[in-house]
């Protein structure tokens, strides 16, 4: 935002003010947006809970114990303490649908080149093989429609280069309407990514969002996650692949530390890639796609019809107690393969209900960290799970550009 001050958690970037207006901030003012506030993220916008060297530690407005999520999670924390309306956020690995999961909010990750990006703040620019995305952080689908109409209204393609020159299509929507009025859509739902098992409220939400749905006359599914485990280590490579040089040239900058989460993703000892390891992973990402949408086409084949969207956590965990993010998988993988993610808030954690599986095996040394953690929760005697902030679920689905 021309004048103002973006951090972006770094110390080192203390009193650099913006030359100009992104693209997106722009548009918006052309559309008639009021902006009054610029909220917190973690350093370096890397990891999905809100803590920097700068403002410190951003908690849940339901809960000061509890994480907001990140990296949008000032936004998160505003919109969903009613300090905002409408937040803007952008998402790599979750940044937008953790904070929204977290708060009990609605949240947009829209794929790459629908909405504009151009001269926005970001960590490790240039790297294009996963690209960063922006979009609302909402308390409501009309609010998210109207942020989005409003931005394509104005032609964002005229002025970013990357967004492709699709209005908002009003067919599509009179579609969707359509198949809601008539029972008639089609959906997959998994509610473990064969990574690491969700907890109690997750799995209660999953249930509910799919029983719901089925009450409704919608044809539900299993669907069944195609390699989640290959695609977050593909991922987390690329996440890494400058071996960390970007970030921590940064934090060296003003002789700052790494906040507690930095190096699970970012590790300054991994190894950077070279040019033929960096196509070797692009050309495994794009075969992952590919194998993805055969999936997607095989599974409409067995049912006759087109499948619209797939339902599946957007994390494990209801909100999370603070540094104790550690698996970003369920929200990364649709990173990877670009779809269309929507978080949609759907019921509350309740102690009374969701109770620990105590003859749970784990499934690896992840899966069992995060397993941990739901001990910890759901046994605790001096936190109150009531209090947690809303278990959210996500629905995915391609954008079909």
């Amino acid at each position: 935002m021309q004048g103002l001050e973006t951090s972006m958690g770094y110390v080192a970037w203390v009193g650099k003010y913006d030359e100009e207006d992104s693209i997106l901030t722009a548009l918006l003012r052309k559309a008639g947006a009021v902006f009054y506030i610029k909220t917190s993220v973690p350093q370096s916008l890397m990891v999905c809970e809100t803590i920097n060297n700068i403002s410190g530690r951003t908690v849940n407005p339901r809960n000061k114990n509890w994480s907001c999520g990140g990296s949008s999670g000032g936004e998160g924390a505003n919109v969903g303490i009613r300090g905002g309306i409408i937040g803007v956020g952008t998402d790599i690995g979750g940044s937008i649908r953790v904070p929204s999961a977290f708060n009990f909010l609605y949240g947009l990750r829209p794929s790459h080149g629908r909405l504009p990006y151009g001269k926005m703040a970001n960590s490790m620019e240039g790297q294009e093989t996963v690209h960063s995305v922006v979009g609302p952080i909402t308390h409501s689908v009309e609010d998210m429609r109207l942020f989005v109409k409003s931005v394509l209204s104005q032609e964002p393609w005229k002025y970013d280069s990357k967004v492709a020159p699709m209005p908002w299509r009003q067919a599509e929507e009179d579609a969707v309407k359509s198949k809601l009025s008539s029972g008639n859509l089609t959906l997959g739902f998994f509610n473990c990514d064969g990574v690491v098992m969700p907890h109690p409220p997750i799995l209660r939400g999953i249930e509910k969002v799919v029983s719901t749905l089925k009450e409704n006359g919608h044809k539900v599914v299993s669907w069944k996650p195609y390699k989640h485990d290959y695609a977050v280590d593909l991922i987390n490579g690329i996440y890494a692949s400058d071996g960390g040089k970007d970030i921590h040239k940064s934090l060296q900058a003003s002789g700052e530390p790494a906040i507690p989460n930095i190096n699970d993703l970012v590790n300054p000892d991994l190894p950077s890639a070279d040019m033929s390891g960096l196509w070797d992973t692009q050309l495994k990402k794009w075969q992952f796609q590919t194998e993805y949408l055969e999936q997607w086409l095989k599974m409409e084949q067995e049912l006759g019809t087109e499948m619209d969207a797939f339902i599946a956590p957007i994390t494990p965990t209801a909100a999370i107690r603070h540094n104790q993010f550690k698996y970003y998988g369920y929200a990364a993988a649709i990173n990877l393969l670009d779809f269309t993610s929507v978080v949609v808030p759907v019921t509350f954690a309740d102690k009374s209900l969701d109770k620990k599986d105590s003859s749970y095996k784990p499934m690896n040394k992840m899966d069992e960290t995060v397993q941990g953690e739901c001990k910890s929760l759901l046994g605790s005697a001096n936190i109150d799970l009531a209090d947690l902030a809303g278990q959210t679920m996500p629905t995915h689905t391609t954008a079909r550009l």
